[in-house]
């Protein structure tokens, strides 16, 4: 699914999806993410381990 913001196409992806990008190395970080990975004293395997195992515990369906 996809939803359109001010002219900007936003790809909604579930969890399992991102989970098979992360286990085949498929992915990136962007560097804005990343400076925020940083800026909060994490790693990226830090996120990874997170997204590997961890849960949605809420969701923000405004902000996608």
């Amino acid at each position: 699914m996809k939803r359109s913001k001010m002219n900007e196409t936003i790809a909604v992806i579930d969890i399992e999806s991102i989970r098979h990008f992360i286990i085949s190395e498929s992915y990136s970080i962007k560097s804005h993410a990343a400076r925020h990975i940083i800026e909060e004293g994490f790693t990226e395997e830090n996120v990874v381990e997170a997204i590997l195992n961890g849960k949605i515990i809420e969701e923000y369906p405004d902000e996608k």
